[in-house]
């Protein structure tokens, strides 16, 4: 449809240079006439062109239209992708921290778990060394 529009664009100035060049020859009055004429027949409405120029604006606005909710759409998702990203570092933060303390808290464990068998082996050698004392209390001297 544009194509049309400029070939007839095209013509009509061509037709209006040839018709011009050929009145020049001719008195000065006849050519402000004929000028007036066409001038007024080319400013007359050619609902074909008229059509075309429509759809072609129609077109335009409706691909800018596009065009500028295509860019309100990634940008929502560039910033859904910040936000996640920002809500994965701090999972992974978390995770870490959670992590560094179940180590802490198992070596703990292991460490006190090392420690009561350690003094279940130091008392175990010292009932068989014969070390420690017993102290043996008469049941009637308590109440």
């Amino acid at each position: 449809m544009l194509d049309l529009f400029h070939q007839q664009t095209k013509e009509h100035s061509e037709h209006f240079q040839n018709v011009t060049r050929l009145l020049v020859l001719q008195s000065s009055s006849a050519v402000r006439s004929f000028h007036c004429n066409y001038s007024r027949a080319c400013h007359t409405t050619d609902p074909q062109i008229s059509t075309a120029g429509r759809k072609q604006r129609t077109h335009t606005l409706n691909a800018t239209h596009s065009q500028a909710a295509l860019e309100r759409m990634l940008t929502s998702a560039e910033t859904t992708r910040l936000e996640l990203e920002t809500l994965l570092c701090e999972r992974d933060t978390t995770i870490e921290r959670l992590e560094a303390d179940r180590r802490w808290l198992t070596e703990r464990e292991q460490k006190e778990k090392e420690e009561k068998e350690r003094l279940s082996k130091e008392r175990e050698e010292e009932k068989v060394s014969g070390k420690s004392c017993r102290f043996q209390f008469p049941l009637e001297h308590l109440t």
